[in-house]
């Protein structure tokens, strides 16, 4: 009788135990549940269609862009050979005559001098030149040529004529106040237009045909992904890595030397194959991807830049070009230099073909990283110094 009481006992102290173990089991998991919940990487994740469909609104940046992902148009400049073309989503930015390749010409005998693969449209009667606008979306590899609505059954029955083996898909379409012709190439290509004797003649061919010199600055993130930001949305990495892209874009547009394409130019998302993947076709000399540092528990500041440890190159390659950025932005922007990373893991440097770095240019965890990192006035001298660190790099490598 003893016995079984004492077996009764043991059996309830067991159950006991093994509940208490049970309970401090489910409050270790319970804690961890709030710790991953509170990263921003769980949060935007779990959040990220309300971000999606409600962008909060942030100060980050004064400069804030007047893109809203659709493709503005503006009427062509009779007589001065201009034409609106698209750099990238949305961004319309002006094509001057002194620019090599991606020009409206004066002449098919101009353009004839051009090498590449082109094709040609008979026009209705009575379209003037200065009626049309052309913007090329090269990370779609679209060109979209628009015109006035009155136009469009007239144009629709004129068929392209030309080499037509490099172009995937025609087709027009009717907006409210145009309508617009849609070509997608095969390929990204440089675009040279001519309009004479009421025939457009467009010439496309690889932009190493025309530039000696090309570059792509890549802004991390982009769209639903927000990259790294702070708890209360204060400071976005999407928001900073753009405001100091939209510098770059202003002060690449006053020089004619080097040739510069960027994988966003708005607030897009692009996958990561497409963003080295634009580098690799276009047989870019360098390509730099702007971000922004992170740390969601204690403290780290300051600028790391990575690099493909892989990048074998004898002179100039990945980790050449990411020592020549992290310092001179170090010494520029008065932030720490936490030096150099190994990123052989990160795609973007992992796939390129050329010499590559990836620039954290501060973490936003930290406040006094964060308030450099989203003055305006800093932000354009964040876009001087990786502007100098290109130009000082391509001088180096002819």
């Amino acid at each position: 009788m003893k016995n079984k009481k004492r077996n009764i006992q043991d059996a309830e102290r067991e159950r006991q135990i093994l509940r208490r173990r049970f309970v401090s089991i489910g409050g270790v998991m319970l804690v961890m549940i709030l710790v991953l919940a509170l990263t921003p990487q769980v949060r935007k994740q779990v959040t990220g269609y309300w971000k999606k469909m409600h962008s909060p609104q942030v100060t980050v940046t004064a400069m804030k862009s007047e893109n809203t992902g659709k493709v503005k148009t503006k009427k062509l400049e009779e007589g001065k050979n201009k034409v609106d073309y698209s750099v990238v989503h949305g961004t319309v930015t002006t094509v001057r005559k002194e620019t090599p390749g991606q020009q409206f010409l004066d002449s098919k005998e101009t353009w004839n001098t051009y090498r590449g693969f082109s094709f040609c449209l008979t026009l209705p009667e009575g379209m003037k030149p200065e009626e049309f606008t052309f913007q090329d979306d090269y990370m779609k590899k679209t060109l979209t040529i628009s015109f006035p609505l009155e136009y469009y059954e007239e144009m629709r029955e004129h068929q392209l004529e030309g080499l037509m083996s490099n172009i995937k898909k025609v087709r027009y379409k009717k907006k409210v106040d145009c309508a617009r012709l849609k070509i997608t190439f095969a390929h990204t290509y440089a675009l040279h237009y001519c309009i004479e004797d009421n025939i457009l003649y467009v010439k496309y061919g690889f932009p190493s045909y025309y530039y000696d010199q090309i570059v792509v600055i890549d802004p991390g993130h982009g769209g639903v992904d927000y990259g790294a930001y702070t708890w209360n949305q204060s400071y976005i990495e999407k928001k900073i890595v753009l405001a100091v892209t939209e510098n770059l874009i202003r002060d690449f547009e006053k020089q004619d030397k080097v040739m510069v394409y960027y994988t966003r130019a708005d607030d897009t998302g692009v996958a990561l194959a497409d963003r080295i993947g634009l580098a690799n076709e276009i047989g870019a000399d360098l390509f730099v991807s702007l971000h922004c540092n992170y740390l969601a528990w204690g403290r780290a500041y300051g600028v790391e830049t990575a690099y493909n440890e892989k990048d074998n190159g004898e002179s100039y390659n990945s980790e050449w070009l990411a020592k020549k950025m992290q310092d001179a932005f170090c010494e520029s922007m008065g932030l720490y230099n936490r030096g150099l990373i190994k990123g052989g893991d990160l795609r973007v440097l992992r796939l390129a073909n050329m010499p590559a770095c990836l620039l954290e240019m501060g973490f936003i965890s930290d406040g006094s990283d964060a308030t450099v990192l989203s003055d305006p006035q800093k932000q354009q001298l964040a876009a001087t110094t990786i502007e100098t660190v290109i130009y000082e790099a391509l001088e180096e490598m002819k």
